[in-house]
């Protein structure tokens, strides 16, 4: 904007030193067509000549006068204060602008500069200005305050040199432009107050925070201590659980009989490895997942073993020694000897049940060949008695009751010594 200002007031001086040099022109012609008039009653072609000046003279005045026109538009336009200053402070004309572009009226604005010149605290500041732009021979620009009632107005000023001895002063009003700056000064202030006003606020708050910080850092390393603590421990007792697990894994592989687990909808959660080659398993953990659908039972033996895991996890009670009989592919018969229990959880909620088998076929064989052999004896009708080295019985037949006088069971509690054979 400053820029447009100089180079306006650049076209204004350049115009000012045309009118003049037009106006010296015009002056000079004057004169001539004056004297010519004078010359007109002693020649005729002299006042011929004569009046092709005043002809030409007043072709002349007119474009001078239209071009006055139009310097007078051009500064009617303006709403800035325009002056012509000679260096001290003597010849000063104003050039006269629009007054209605002004806020204020335009002649006390005038006369209120003009007496800041003569009589002022700015007397010295508009001089030294003035000097600075002749010495330098180039615009100076400036702002001073003028006092209208009670209220200052604020012009920015312009000066331009246009000789050796005089200058344009242009001075433009800017106080709308200096009240929003004072505004915007004292918004930037009470900003200031404010951010400082915060800052110690936030200072006190981050030290208050800092404090917290510092006593819940020390409460995080004393429960991250005990976490640690915590995590030793666990690891100490899954480390045991995991031996246990091995170890009770290792007696259940050593043990004769098979032995499953199951959850609550009979789905295998492991077994030994006795089971696992039963069942055609490579290893115990491969049953896991399964179901006895899954496995070489046929389909009536699946749905019998999961009516007895239902029987047994409904009724929350345990069946022991329940004997079963498979017939072999040779004809020849097994008994499997079952033990049927819950597991609990927790709570003592059922979650699921163990079972095991045991092959007791032998045992059968030899309780069956016992019975016969008892049945045999105690049809003879001879003594039979068998006792230990120690002469401790432990089997009578019927006959050595009958002839003896005893019971089986008292006899069985005797030695052969014992026994009174007289009776």
């Amino acid at each position: 904007m400053d820029e447009l200002r100089v180079e306006e007031l650049e076209r204004l001086k350049h115009r000012v030193r045309e009118l003049e040099a037009e106006n010296k022109v015009l002056r000079r012609r004057c004169r001539n067509l004056y004297w010519g008039e004078g010359r007109a009653a002693r020649s005729v072609s002299k006042n011929l000549e004569s009046e092709q000046d005043v002809e030409s003279g007043v072709q002349e005045s007119r474009v001078v006068l239209d071009k006055e026109m139009q310097m007078r538009s051009i500064f009617q336009a303006m709403q800035d204060v325009v002056l012509v200053l000679d260096a001290d402070l003597q010849e000063i004309e104003v050039i006269p602008t629009h007054p209605m572009m002004f806020a204020h009226p335009q002649w006390d604005i005038v006369n209120q500069t003009l007496e800041l010149f003569w009589d002022g605290d700015q007397t010295e500041i508009f001089r030294s200005q003035i000097e600075r732009s002749l010495a330098r021979q180039y615009p100076v620009t400036f702002e001073y305050s003028v006092r209208q009632g009670n209220r200052d107005l604020w012009f920015t000023s312009h000066i331009s040199p246009i000789s050796k001895n005089s200058v344009v002063w242009v001075a433009r009003e800017i106080t709308d432009r200096k009240e929003a700056e004072l505004r915007l000064q004292n918004i930037r202030e009470q900003l200031e107050m404010i951010v400082e006003q915060r800052t110690g606020a936030l200072q006190r708050l981050n030290a208050e925070l800092e404090q917290r910080l510092q006593e819940r850092t020390a409460q995080l390393q004393e429960v991250n201590e005990q976490l640690r603590q915590e995590i030793g421990d666990r690891h100490h007792a899954q480390e045991e659980l995991r031996r246990s697990k091995q170890l009770l894994q290792l007696v259940m592989d050593n043990s004769p009989q098979f032995i499953v687990w199951k959850d609550l909808n009979s789905m295998y959660l492991g077994c030994n490895r006795n089971f696992a080659q039963l069942a055609g398993l490579s290893t115990p953990e491969e049953i896991v997942g399964k179901t006895d659908y899954d496995l070489f039972w046929t389909r009536d033996e699946a749905d019998g073993y999961r009516l007895g895991d239902r029987r047994v996890m409904n009724r929350n009670h345990p069946e022991y020694h329940r004997i079963e009989t498979k017939l072999k592919e040779d004809g020849t018969r097994s008994w499997i000897d079952t033990n049927t229990i819950p597991l609990h959880d927790a709570k003592d909620q059922v979650v699921g049940i163990l079972r095991t088998y045991e092959n007791v076929t032998e045992r059968k064989q030899i309780e069956e060949q016992l019975r016969l052999t008892h049945f045999t004896l105690n049809r003879l009708g001879d003594i039979v008695v068998l006792m230990s080295t120690e002469a401790q019985l432990f089997y009578v037949n019927d006959s050595a009751c009958r002839t003896l006088g005893y019971e089986q069971s008292e006899l069985l509690n005797l030695k052969f010594y014992q026994i009174d054979l007289k009776g």
